[in-house]
């Protein structure tokens, strides 16, 4: 009988969430991701690191390389869906001692 092993399940920080944002934080991070996709790991964001995502546009926003238009476009459509593809929205953090 085959045992069935439990997910990983993952929190991710910020810096994680703004490549599907339009921002381009490097290949260690895309490489972080592509690993979690492989293991198939449970994957879950706070809307705070959406907020935090607001600020790293803001500061952006003057630079070439920023592009307003795709980040408003995901913003939206992150902030219409509970779940953004594969990851799941935490809607109310809890502690648990």
């Amino acid at each position: 009988m085959k045992s069935r092993q439990a997910a990983l399940r993952v929190l991710l920080d910020t810096s994680f969430i703004l490549p599907s944002l339009g921002i381009n934080v490097g290949e260690e991070v895309s490489k972080g991701l592509k690993g979690l996709a492989d293991i198939r790991a449970e994957i879950y964001y706070s809307h705070f690191s959406i907020l935090e995502s607001l600020w790293v546009a803001a500061r952006l926003s003057t630079s070439a390389t920023f592009d307003k238009e795709i980040f408003s476009m995901a913003l939206e459509a992150s902030s219409r869906a509970k779940d953004i593809g594969r990851w799941k929205r935490i809607l109310k953090p809890s502690i648990t001692p």
